[in-house]
């Protein structure tokens, strides 16, 4: 990766594993965290991130990362 695309990548890594954080906290729910990925997106501009932000991944106009519905799955099969 070139050294001046590293930083956005970095930071927007670094900002999104904080937000991650929070939903398995519960401080955020999963529309939250959504919109937190969007901005995260638009605001950082990350080379290697916005690859695996999908826009509208369940119709729903929202990003998506392609593990998400495993995560959930794995989330709902733990509240069982």
């Amino acid at each position: 990766m070139d050294n001046e695309l590293f930083p956005s990548e970095l930071d927007y890594q670094g900002a999104l594993s904080l937000a991650e954080g929070m939903r398995r906290s519960g401080l955020l729910n999963d529309d939250e965290l959504s919109k937190v990925r969007s901005l995260l997106v638009e605001a950082y501009d990350p080379p290697l991130g916005s690859l695996f932000a999908i826009p509208g991944g369940t119709g729903d106009g929202e990003t998506h990362t392609p593990n998400q519905h495993i995560q959930e799955d794995l989330d709902a099969t733990r509240t069982m």
